[in-house]
């Protein structure tokens, strides 16, 4: 199977292969039509898609059987029938599914935590790919656990390996805690979230936070009485607060990496500056490529407000904000491209019966 598995790039090779390998012609039969079915749902062609486990795995995401009238039983059985293609291509492992339960180490593991449902169906395949490498529970460490994820994402079509590594060592370390014929080994824990790129709040100067918590407590509890032309009358929703403060934040963040030194922002006013505010909203405008954006438009309406309400700039200065502001390009009140393609699969009249007559 090796050298087969060297010359099969596409999901058009796996075809070849099956096509040409010893099986019943039944056999053959469904095996290229799960392939075929497939590429079919997923809107790829055959010749161009590629036949890796992680390039399968982003084709069966983006598959949509209820637009194509197929049931979610018959999806399963066309999945498994792709599987069964690959695994004959040597391009992907067996399932090892209950191996763990029969092997003398990790049996009596699995034994304690059965009626955990949680624990036992969380650990299966951790314990079935251990077993299958022949490393004993207490043989597990940090290192098997990478293993145990490379073997996920390169040998198998599991839909979320990441999620399944993620909650292993939570997993394991709970177990450990809770049952006595446990190993004692701690994982470490695994996050798959990328380093933040933007300063963080705590690294911010702490005249400018103080400055931002004045501003955000203002904005959740206006003063009623406050005979200031432009104080805020309503309260802002709790998402709302969130969202500016996460903006104070990410606007501040700009300014450091374009080289203003983090000690010199201490106050809201230096973020509405003009200069400051267009160096801002420059940013997220080229980071969109000059396309509508509605984060940034966004943004400059947080730092507008700030500008009004609590820095208290002048009309003439809060009016060149809006100008420049202004500029930005306009946000269409429309569907996005995914929405659209959402809806138009709504217009086979089938189903759109299977939808409305959905609650029978």
């Amino acid at each position: 199977m090796l050298g087969a598995k060297n010359n099969i790039k596409t999901l058009a090779n796996l075809l070849d292969f099956v096509e040409s390998a010893d099986l019943p012609s039944s056999q053959r039969r469904d095996l290229r039509s799960a392939i075929t079915r497939v590429a079919d749902m997923a809107g790829v062609v055959p010749t161009m898609a590629e036949a890796s486990p992680k390039a399968l795995r982003r084709i069966l995401k983006h598959a949509n059987p209820a637009a194509h009238g197929v049931t979610a039983k018959t999806w399963a059985n066309v999945v498994s029938g792709l599987r069964g293609a690959l695994r004959l291509a040597g391009l992907i492992d067996a399932r090892a599914d209950g191996l763990a339960s029969k092997d003398p180490a990790w049996a009596p593991l699995l034994e304690a935590v059965v009626e955990d449902k949680r624990l036992s169906c969380g650990l299966a395949a951790f314990a079935n790919y251990s077993t299958r490498q022949a490393i004993t529970p207490h043989q597990v460490d940090d290192a098997v656990l990478q293993q145990f994820q490379s073997w996920l994402e390169e040998r198998t079509l599991c839909p979320r390996p990441k999620d399944v590594v993620r909650r292993v060592p939570q997993l394991w370390n709970e177990a450990s805690k809770r049952i006595g014929c446990w190993p004692k080994t701690t994982l470490t824990m695994v996050s798959f979230k990328l380093p933040q790129k933007r300063v963080r709040w705590s690294d911010l100067a702490e005249a400018y936070r103080t400055d931002a918590e004045a501003y955000i407590a203002m904005r959740a509890n206006p003063d009623i009485f406050d005979e200031g032309p432009n104080a805020p009358r309503k309260p802002l929703a709790p998402s709302t607060l969130h969202q500016q403060r996460e903006h104070l934040r990410l606007a501040a963040s700009v300014l450091i990496e374009s080289g203003v030194p983090i000690n010199e922002i201490t106050s809201l006013a230096d973020l509405v500056q003009p200069e400051p505010f267009k160096a801002i909203l420059r940013h997220y405008h080229d980071r969109a490529k000059g396309q509508p954006n509605a984060f940034v438009t966004v943004l400059a309406k947080t730092l507008i407000q700030v500008a009004k309400f609590f820095v208290g700039i002048p009309d003439k200065e809060l009016d060149r904000l809006k100008r420049i502001a202004g500029k930005l390009p306009p946000i269409p009140f429309d569907l996005t491209a995914k929405n659209k393609t959402t809806l138009r699969e709504l217009e086979s009249e089938s189903l759109m019966a299977q939808l409305l007559f959905l609650p029978e």
